[in-house]
């Protein structure tokens, strides 16, 4: 595996070299100290629904789905809230998701399995969760 933290530049550089030398796009990893700055989800635009818990919420105006899920009385782990380290990183059920972290891979950013909720939003006007 590669890991690299510094500013963007060196990173997307560092990325590139390694692609280019034949690393796999899964073991390259990266660590960044400031979000991805992204647009915020509309109010209404998505119901998050928290599948063993039984329980669905709509999102409200700027709010994170952590932050609707606790609203809804589900608790998700999370660390930085900025998308950045990974701590609140849950499987996607249902929906797919509009990724704003920076810690997932590509791949499984691709996938539409993972989700970092502390940040992210939804692609569909339903997502459901593993929580």
């Amino acid at each position: 595996s590669v890991y690299c933290c510094g500013p963007a530049g060196f990173m997307t550089g560092v990325e590139q070299t390694a692609l280019a030398l034949g690393w796999p796009a899964t073991a390259l990893h990266r660590e960044h100290f400031r979000p991805v700055e992204v647009p915020v989800q509309a109010a209404g635009d998505c119901v998050l629904v928290l599948q063993r818990s039984g329980l669905e919420v709509q999102l409200r105006a700027a709010e994170s789905l952590v932050q609707a899920a606790a609203r809804a009385g589900v608790e998700l782990p999370v660390s930085c809230g900025m998308g950045i380290c990974g701590a609140c990183v849950c499987q996607v059920v249902e929906g797919e998701p509009l990724h704003r972290d920076d810690c997932l891979s590509e791949a499984q950013r691709s996938s539409g399995e993972w989700i970092a909720p502390c940040v992210s939003g939804a692609r569909s006007a339903r997502l459901v969760l593993d929580a």
